[in-house]
């Protein structure tokens, strides 16, 4: 009860250095997600397109992670399981897609 109580509370969060750890990540993700896909595509490797693509993705995840968390931290109520739930319906269509 108590993990319930405390989730629907309301109140902010406090940013912590995991925010910092996922905004530093977020761009080497991306650097490193674009050079691999322009590799893929000017020397034709396609076995480097879809590592290159999961790249980007993580880039993305880091970047809405850090979002979101400011976010609550500014004090927009709920906003993190909105995102959650976003989330679940982009990576179930991430899933589909590559099965």
């Amino acid at each position: 009860m108590a993990l319930a109580e405390s989730c629907d509370s309301g109140s902010t969060g406090t940013l912590d250095d995991g925010n910092g750890v996922f905004g530093l990540c977020a761009p080497v993700f991306f650097l490193l997600g674009k050079y691999a896909a322009c590799v893929a595509r000017h020397e034709n490797h396609r076995m480097l397109r879809p590592s290159a693509s999961f790249l980007l993705l993580g880039a993305l995840i880091f970047s809405l992670t850090v979002i979101t968390s400011v976010a609550t931290w500014a004090g927009f109520p709920n906003i993190d399981g909105r995102v959650a739930r976003i989330w679940v319906v982009v990576l179930a269509l991430v899933g589909v897609k590559q099965a």
